[in-house]
């Protein structure tokens, strides 16, 4: 046999044999059970919090002097990470059909919020009531015919979108209805809401961007409220009784 064939025939059995070597102990060590799997720290960390449930009402609390801010993610996975100084300290609990993200009040001498706060990002396919009690929520993602209702009081903060993160892709509601006290409300550039209902009582401010598509907005605003953006906008909200 010439050299050029024997040099050939040795490289077709050693691409078969490889391969096939490879699988093999590759299937040993998965039938022992003699392997582990390489995760970065943030899926170490999802893996290791509480399990959770998809729900339709879901609750922020974060009292004076703390700061809970968390980002909502559209996600057929339900899961959360989280991260900051107190970490620790976030309780996650069932009330009822009512999933609550809450820290627990500062020390009284305590003025340092930097040391009380935590950032969520939280990923599930959400589509019900949130309810903000001083905490700080962005609505990333959402699914495209998802109806959305928001309670806000003690100056908590809704932003739709995470324009940090993209700036060019547009954010798409079917319905959100916005019930804020004393309480701030960011509609960014590149939203579409087919329809958006407003009720802003207090020292609450609502911000409009200028690039916006609102099918049908109403709603009413107190007179302390104020108003940021298009002026078009404001004149479909009537004032508060």
């Amino acid at each position: 046999m010439k050299t050029s064939n024997k040099l050939l025939v040795i490289l077709l059995i050693n691409l078969v044999l490889i391969p096939t070597t490879i699988m093999l102990a590759l299937s040993a060590k998965v039938n022992s059970g003699n392997y582990v799997l390489g995760m970065t720290e943030m899926e170490k960390e999802a893996r290791a919090a509480k399990p959770i449930s998809n729900t339709g009402l879901l609750k922020l609390t974060a009292p004076i002097g703390t700061k809970l801010e968390c980002t909502i993610h559209y996600s057929d996975s339900v899961y959360y990470r989280k991260y900051g100084s107190a970490n620790e300290r976030l309780s996650v609990e069932n009330s009822g059909d009512t999933l609550v993200f809450s820290l627990p009040a500062s020390a009284e001498n305590s003025q340092d919020e930097e040391r009380n706060e935590i950032y969520l990002d939280l990923f599930m396919p959400f589509n019900g009531l949130l309810m903000l009690d001083g905490a700080t929520a962005k609505l990333d993602s959402v699914a495209a015919d998802a109806e959305i209702e928001v309670a806000m009081q003690n100056n908590s903060i809704l932003t739709l979108g995470n324009r940090e993160r993209d700036k060019n892709t547009p954010l798409k509601f079917a319905s959100l209805f916005v019930q804020a006290n004393n309480s701030d409300l960011t509609i960014p550039d590149r939203t579409f809401i087919e329809k958006l209902v407003l009720k802003l009582d207090g020292q609450s401010k609502l911000a409009f961007g200028q690039e916006l598509q609102l099918a049908n907005l109403e709603g009413t605003i107190s007179g302390e409220t104020s108003v940021t953006g298009p002026a078009k906008w404001f004149y479909l909200l009537k004032p508060a009784p």
